[in-house]
């Protein structure tokens, strides 16, 4: 893996929607000066097959999880919320696509960082903005018209969509008039309407809203699908709105089933069910069991851009880190200590000594390998959102 310079296109900056010129406008969120280059074997040969089987223990996992009380609470997943998770799961609800967030340099097995379900972020910039900027790079003769990118998500979603929904219409539904909700439903509604699937926008003030919007046929076979924008846990962790979960209708994605993985405490589960596994940390809930290694990452069970991430490294104090709250934390899981890779090339103006590290993220649709993604940082793990979204070409 290596990083490269390249020209950046003033046009490919009009490509940018507006809204997130604004959300990011104190923050260098596009590398569109560089982008990374990966070699496609490596990627074909040990990436995708990671990833294929990563996703093929957390299927195994959710199949265990949601018939073990124990390991529900773990979770984090109120008991109000129980049967609903198990019906959800044995009428195998239908999940678009979910991100894996890995640690891969191109040599070493990749390891597994977290594991991203319910709403999966990036989807515009691994699906339409990485492939603008290679069209336009080609279209100035910096990269040969040979070159490529693992770059299917938008086609793969599309074709499982059309599958999955059938003649069914889909609501996407968003809430508070967020930016980057309003990109996220762009994007769907682009992956969607070129599947052949009727679409339409909705957004919300308040969750309350939602639920009190939701007719008595929904769930029912001509009731569109929702596709939501909201975090399952923003739901089922409130008393007053859990009370409503068993009424929520089939026809949601991503499912509720999606909340088992979301939750970081999959991530201990997943190493007790599969210890010793290539591409997984030792995770565990006490800290006391990382206790001869040379560091770990305390983080909330559903922290999400690096929320009240705890960094110890006991090799490198200096580094050691608690980031931002994120609010009320029903309880931690602590990963092993792994640092990203941090790949040869150009030093980012804010990569300081050694340039930054590198995230590669994998999506999953139907449980293959289709697209990645990379983002990198200014730590050696992601501690907050301040991360670039970088292009990828594969060699």
């Amino acid at each position: 893996m290596r990083r490269h310079a390249c020209a950046e296109h003033p046009a490919l900056n009009a490509l940018l929607p507006t809204i997130i010129e604004q959300h990011s406008a104190n923050r260098d969120y596009w590398g569109v000066d560089h982008y990374y280059e990966l070699d496609g074997e490596a990627v074909e040969t040990v990436l995708s097959p990671a990833a294929e089987e990563l996703w093929a223990l957390c299927l195994d996992f959710v199949a265990r999880a949601v018939d073990d009380e124990r390991i529900l609470e773990s979770l984090g997943i109120p008991g109000l919320a129980w049967d609903a998770v198990r019906a959800s799961w044995r009428r195998a609800d239908p999940l678009l696509f979910a991100r894996f967030d890995l640690s891969f340099d191109g040599h070493t097995p990749p390891k597994l960082h977290e594991c991203n379900v319910d709403v999966v972020g990036l989807l515009y910039e691994t699906a339409v903005y990485q492939a603008n900027w290679l069209r336009r790079q080609q279209a100035e003769a910096r990269l040969t018209a040979s070159a490529r990118q693992m770059a299917d998500l938008e086609g793969a979603a599309g074709r499982m969509a059309a599958r999955r929904f059938g003649d069914r219409p889909v609501e996407l539904v968003s809430l508070d008039d967020d930016p980057y909700d309003e990109l996220w439903q762009y994007t769907l509604f682009r992956i969607l309407d070129g599947a052949g699937i009727a679409c339409d926008v909705r957004n919300y003030t308040s969750l309350e809203a939602f639920l009190a919007s939701l007719p008595a046929s929904a769930g029912s076979a001509v009731a569109p699908y929702v596709v939501k924008g909201f975090r399952w846990d923003h739901l089922i962790r409130d008393s007053a709105l859990a009370l409503h979960v068993g009424a929520l209708p089939a026809g949601i994605a991503a499912p509720l089933w999606s909340a088992l993985l979301s939750s970081k405490g999959s991530l201990a589960w997943l190493w007790h069910f599969n210890r010793g596994h290539p591409n997984l940390l030792a995770s565990f809930f006490e800290p006391a069991r990382l206790d001869d290694a040379d560091g770990y990452v305390a983080k909330p069970l559903f922290s999400i851009q690096g929320q009240g991430i705890e960094l110890r490294d006991r090799r490198a104090p200096g580094r050691n880190c608690v980031t931002r709250a994120p609010g009320p934390v029903c309880g931690r899981v602590y990963q092993d200590l792994h640092y990203l890779p941090r790949p040869a090339g150009p030093v980012h103006a804010n990569g300081g000594a050694g340039g930054p590290w590198a995230s590669t993220g994998v999506w999953m649709v139907e449980g293959r390998a289709v697209a990645l993604g990379m983002s990198e940082c200014d730590s050696p793990i992601i501690t907050d959102d301040a991360m670039r979204f970088v292009p990828h070409v594969l060699a």
